[in-house]
């Protein structure tokens, strides 16, 4: 039979057992989670991100107002990047982030007519086509927005 000593030795050796357990456990969630945001990020910078130039588009694919916009930004050539809503929670996320800082006070918060255009700066629920043309051409006439 071992003594008191040996016990506590044992007992704390499975203490740390656990411990260490719980620590890679913790770092393989922490690290897994930040690998997914840093990968996130990193594919789709340029819709998260946007160069002012860019209209980013978000919609729905079976949409007929977010097909009308993608076709019509192609048709002028103006640069977009189309995100589409359905496609993921974060997607969602990242729409109504851009219009909670842009939507009027006694709109409802919870409804979005689509699509949502992000283009220099500005946030529009169904512009018009023209509107977003206009704004690009104000964007790309101001010397100040340099393209990187």
């Amino acid at each position: 039979m071992g003594s008191p000593s040996d016990d506590r030795r044992v007992g704390s050796r499975r203490l740390m057992k656990i411990v260490r357990a719980i620590a890679q456990a913790y770092l393989v969630v922490f690290c897994g989670f930040a690998a997914f945001f840093a990968t996130y990020l990193a594919l789709h910078r340029d819709r998260i991100f946007p160069n002012p130039k860019v209209a980013v588009v978000y919609g729905r694919d079976r949409c007929g107002f977010t097909a009308a916009m993608k076709e019509y930004l192609a048709k002028e050539r103006i640069p977009f990047v189309y995100g589409n809503i359905d496609g993921g929670f974060l997607l969602d996320q990242e729409m109504w982030h851009a219009l909670h800082g842009n939507t009027a006070p006694d709109t409802d918060p919870n409804y979005a007519s689509l699509p949502v255009v992000r283009i220099g700066g500005r946030v529009l629920e169904r512009p018009e086509p023209s509107t977003v043309s206009d704004i690009y051409r104000e964007v790309v006439a101001d010397p100040s927005e340099a393209v990187e």
